[in-house]
């Protein structure tokens, strides 16, 4: 029997991925092992968004390869996509190759690695993300997963390959959601965070209108799932309609990720963002109004090609005014094969750098600042882990699961409930609270 392996490099759209390739071997009788000593088969994950990402996957490859011995060695995910058969010359002890748009052949893969053979290629010729309902192993915790609802991308700013390397916008038919969030919760699922490269965009595709809005509606009606959370938003579709049902809804958390990516003009226009700072502002104004408890979640790149210290500390002033509840920043990474690669006026990385450490200097001042105001107020937690004997972690609905904040509480818990706590200290990511009363 063939020990197999698996190592999730990127975001929470990979880990999906991986999830439906691990529940596929399962099913076929593969058994899964949790270390590479222990594996006949070593699958890797890969990401390969930006340049550190692509770094991280090629070193994590090289590292395997060093302690090959007689093992297999399948690469699978964006690297694939981005590479292809190069990857071979470049790595000789990788011994298949399969894209993202494959992953239902894995166990194809898995039977003729376990037979020996080697320089096994699946790569699709017309990508096009195929969704089907699969089995799935869930490797996080089972009272928080993720559901991804569409995958690929039709937005092309002009800094992202995730069109290369995903596809064209692909959404997943309605029906084949709801019924893996209801398998999911009967396997005990509380909270779904949806996922996709554009939440926002959902069912444009295959049914020739936005259909989030109804997604979440029938969503929140089974009874188990008590929190739905959106990841992902792209600003420019955002609609009054889903506007109006996530105010509405109990079940959706009022907790908003939208990735914004600056807010001067002339940097919006150069990425192809498809907003102006106006459009910004009316939207998060109009958010905030309609939904007064909303926690907003954005990301920034900085160091972009024609951005001056002019427009850097006109995303500063835009940041200060704004006061994000939680706010990620990277330094952009050119990336051939995009339309920003042979824009002139670069930053230097030195550049890059002083302006991200200025960012998140400016952030983590508000977020201070702003944390302070909760202390010995009341929350409802969902506690997400055991830490010692009466400690555990847990999550506010204003903070997502291995993103935000966390509760470091204090009491007699248990893993997937919610509780009401009161916060008796605050720091930038991390408060501390005890448990008043069983929600």
């Amino acid at each position: 029997m063939a020990k197999i392996t698996l190592l999730s490099l990127g975001c929470p759209k990979n880990l999906v991925d991986s999830e439906y390739m691990l529940g596929t071997l399962l099913k076929h009788g593969f058994e899964i092992v949790s270390l590479p000593k222990q594996a006949n088969i070593i699958l890797i994950n890969t990401c390969a968004f930006i340049e550190p990402a692509q770094e991280e996957s090629i070193n994590t490859i090289l590292d395997i390869a060093r302690k090959k011995g007689n093992k297999k060695i399948c690469v699978c995910g964006c690297l694939v996509s981005l590479f292809k058969n190069k990857l071979f010359e470049q790595i000789p002890e990788i011994d298949a190759v399969i894209d993202p748009f494959n992953i239902d052949q894995i166990t194809v893969v898995c039977e003729q690695l376990k037979e020996g053979k080697s320089k096994i290629t699946f790569i699709e010729k017309n990508p096009k993300y195929k969704f089907e309902n699969r089995e799935r192993c869930i490797t996080g915790p089972r009272h928080s997963v993720y559901v991804k609802i569409a995958d690929g991308c039709d937005n092309r700013c002009s800094y992202c390959i995730i069109p290369n390397l995903r596809g064209n916008y692909t959404s997943r038919k309605m029906e084949e959601i709801l019924e893996e969030a209801k398998i999911l919760s009967e396997a005990g699922a509380k909270e779904i965070n949806l996922i996709a490269q554009d939440t926002t965009l959902y069912g444009k595709d295959i049914y020739g209108k936005i259909k989030l809005p109804e997604l979440l509606k029938k969503l929140s009606k089974i009874e188990k799932i008590k929190w739905i959370r959106l990841l992902y938003t792209h600003p420019a579709h955002y609609s009054e309609e889903l506007i109006d049902t996530i105010a509405t809804n109990e079940k959706i958390c009022k907790y908003l990720d939208i990735p914004l990516q600056h807010c001067s003009d002339k940097i919006l226009k150069a990425m192809r963002r498809k907003v102006t700072k106006k459009d910004i502002k009316k939207l998060i104004d109009k958010l905030r109004a309609k939904i007064p408890d909303l926690a907003l979640r954005t990301t920034f790149l900085v160091g972009f090609p024609l951005e001056t210290d002019k427009e850097f500390n006109e995303l500063l002033k835009f940041i200060k005014q704004t006061q994000f509840d939680h706010l990620g920043a990277f330094t952009y990474s050119p990336q051939e094969n995009t339309r920003s690669f042979n824009l002139k006026d670069k930053i230097s990385d030195k550049t890059k750098q002083f302006r991200l450490n200025k960012l998140l200097s400016v952030q983590k001042e508000i977020i201070l600042n702003r944390n302070k105001k909760l202390k010995d107020k009341e929350s409802i937690v969902l506690i997400d882990k055991k830490i010692s004997r009466g400690i555990y972690r847990g999550r506010r609905r204003a903070d997502a699961i291995d993103i935000d904040n966390v509760v470091m509480v204090k009491g007699k818990a248990k893993i997937g409930d919610f509780y009401k706590i009161r916060i008796l200290k605050t720091g930038t990511y991390k408060f501390e609270g005890k448990i008043i009363a069983i929600k």
